[in-house]
């Protein structure tokens, strides 16, 4: 009896996973104020000269949390907008913590997820007069697309510059969505996801080989950030825990 009552909640977490049973969908999640996206991080965090430089390998704990503000943020041309956050809690084998946040201001219509700025911080706490903004001058004015909706097989989005940045280097962002879907199990649950790779230089953040649910988010993927701190995590993620 046992045996039988598992293996029935065990079948429900996939059904749920999965979306119920029901036909995989190109539409994109709707993001709710406090939206939030829980991830365990695995890897190394390169140091650079500032904390002791070296290279240490990411104890179990670490995570990395995405969450939508509750708050409105107007950009500079008067569009409501909500932060976005990535908080990355990161520790290290030795002990230390590494606390950052990379920060994007976004809209959503029925086009898709727009990003209108951005601000990064080493630590949790973001400082507003560090805020970053897409020129008025773009198309469209004060933003770009950064998730379509829908988000079909084989999209792509390439961007040389979107937040019009002249410091030298490269501020490309570039978002590849796959064809097909493949079963995906992460501790969240199982899903049948796309493969996905977005590259943000702007701020330094990179996933590849990852795996998408339109209508859930971000699932797994092999993460390349650049922190604000100069210390670079390499490694994976895999989602936890999602409250849409």
């Amino acid at each position: 009896m046992i045996k039988r009552l598992f293996a029935l909640l065990v079948l429900l977490a996939a059904l749920n996973g999965c979306g119920g049973g029901k036909e995989p969908t190109e539409s994109l999640y709707t993001l709710r104020p406090g939206s939030r996206w829980v991830y365990r991080v695995t890897g190394t965090v390169a140091l650079p000269a500032s904390m002791g430089g070296g290279t240490q390998n990411l104890q179990t704990t670490s995570t990395l949390t995405v969450q939508a503000g509750t708050a409105v943020v107007k950009d500079p041309a008067g569009n409501d907008t909500r932060a976005l956050d990535r908080k990355f809690d990161l520790l290290l084998l030795d002990g230390r913590g590494i606390a950052a946040t990379q920060r994007l201001y976004v809209s959503q219509n029925a086009t898709g997820i727009f990003v209108h700025g951005m601000n990064v911080a080493a630590s949790d706490t973001i400082d507003p007069a560090n805020d970053v903004w897409v020129p008025r001058t773009a198309n469209p004015p004060s933003r770009f697309l950064y998730l379509p909706d829908p988000a079909p097989d084989g999209r792509t989005l390439s961007y040389t510059n979107p937040l019009g940045l002249t410091t030298p280097g490269d501020h490309s962002y570039t978002l590849t969505l796959g064809s097909g879907r493949q079963a995906v199990e992460v501790p969240a649950g199982h899903y049948l996801a796309k493969g996905v790779s977005q590259v943000e230089r702007f701020d330094g953040f990179a996933i590849t080989n990852g795996g998408f649910v339109p209508d859930v988010g971000l699932v797994s993927g092999l993460l390349d950030t650049t922190l604000a701190s100069g210390a670079r995590v390499q490694g994976s993620i895999v989602l936890t825990s999602v409250s849409r």
